[in-house]
């Protein structure tokens, strides 16, 4: 799956300040560097203090703020904050797992992490970087802001466990070898002793620890990574929708209808005329 990182600022606020984001189809986050600031979603208000950070995996529409939203605020609360904001960009297929497998707001602060050292290296990394502005800066950020992510997940997982999840067979390193050849090769012919030998484990064994930590059986979860990563080719119009089910392991064009359907509630046709353009 793809994701792409990407910081907008290591910015510091002093009282009055609030900043807006609206809904967004990327994961945003804010880490607090110094300071303490409010962020309010969905009718709830978060208190984030130093090194405190949040992520929001389906983008809500959010504010970030100095504590005036809330009614009973005091001069004696208004402090100056150093944050650092930011997105993850993902394909569409990894955000719709993402934001399925996780709440809606993700809190947690570098001081409660078990790799502590790392969580508090990370952010500053990417504020001197973005504060020096050297050549390469763009790059650097996106990938050092990448490592947050998976820090924050890995983190927040063992916490509060993954539960039965696409990214809770994801931090385990066989199960993710699979998984990485499913995503990489889901064009091609693709038995279930071919994914358990990139797992190094055998046939049984593979999709029995997959279907517990997941919740569906290895085949289940290609078939419906293809109908996703179908949606994408349905929007190119040189390619015809018997090929594409082809591409997708369907020996006809009315399975794979079928199942198009039964996944997204259109029919592939009418989903590419329906977002032609």
């Amino acid at each position: 799956m793809s994701v792409q990182g990407a910081v907008y600022y290591a910015h510091e606020f002093s009282p009055p300040w609030t900043v807006e984001f609206v809904e967004s189809a990327q994961a945003r986050f804010h880490l607090v560097l110094s300071g303490t600031c409010y962020v309010s979603v969905g009718g709830e208000l978060f208190e984030l203090s130093e090194h405190d950070l949040v992520l929001l995996p389906g983008g809500a529409r959010h504010v970030v703020h100095d504590g005036k939203i809330r009614a009973n605020r005091t001069k004696q609360e208004a402090v100056t904050v150093r944050l650092l904001s930011g997105h993850f960009a993902f394909d569409r297929e990894a955000r719709a797992l993402l934001v399925r497998a996780l709440p809606a707001v993700v809190r947690g602060s570098v001081s409660q992490q078990r790799d502590q050292g790392l969580m508090a290296t990370l952010p500053v990394l990417l504020a001197q970087e973005l504060q020096q502005g050297r050549p390469g800066c763009a790059t650097i950020v996106a990938r050092l802001a990448e490592i947050f992510l998976v820090q924050v997940l890995r983190a927040h997982f063992e916490q509060v466990g993954a539960g039965r999840s696409l990214l809770a067979a994801m931090f385990e390193p066989r199960l993710n070898a699979g998984l990485a050849l499913m995503h990489a090769r889901w064009n091609e012919p693709l038995a279930l002793a071919r994914i358990a030998a990139a797992a190094g484990m055998s046939r049984s064994s593979f999709a029995e620890r997959f279907k517990t930590v997941t919740g569906t059986s290895p085949m289940s979860y290609l078939a419906h990574w293809r109908l996703l990563k179908s949606r994408r080719l349905l929007v190119d119009r040189e390619l015809s929708i018997a090929r594409i089910a082809s591409l997708c392991g369907h020996r006809s064009t009315e399975g794979y209808s079928r199942a198009f359907k039964r996944a997204f509630g259109l029919s592939p046709a009418r989903w590419r005329a329906t977002n032609e353009g």
